[in-house]
């Protein structure tokens, strides 16, 4: 008897995909499946108010200045 501990993906309608190591020689075996219900599917987070710690985002007039202030002493002829 081996033991081989992986990660697996189940799909739906319970489809299971595992990946062995290619040691294992081919034909039938007896398998024994565990589920570590700790381990279950990733809740998704929302994305809305990812950023909130870091405040409000500029509008389109502290751009425009700040475009100015970055830019306004640059050459505008060509070198």
């Amino acid at each position: 008897m081996k033991t081989i501990q992986t990660n697996v993906y189940i799909k739906q309608r319970g489809l299971l995909i595992l990946d062995i190591p290619e040691d294992i020689p081919l034909g039938e075996h007896k398998v024994v499946v565990v589920i570590d219900e700790k381990t279950g599917p990733k809740k998704k987070k929302s994305l809305l108010g990812l950023w909130k710690e870091y405040g409000r985002a500029p509008g389109s007039k502290e751009i425009e200045e700040m475009r100015k202030e970055v830019w306004g002493n640059f050459p505008g002829e060509d070198i």
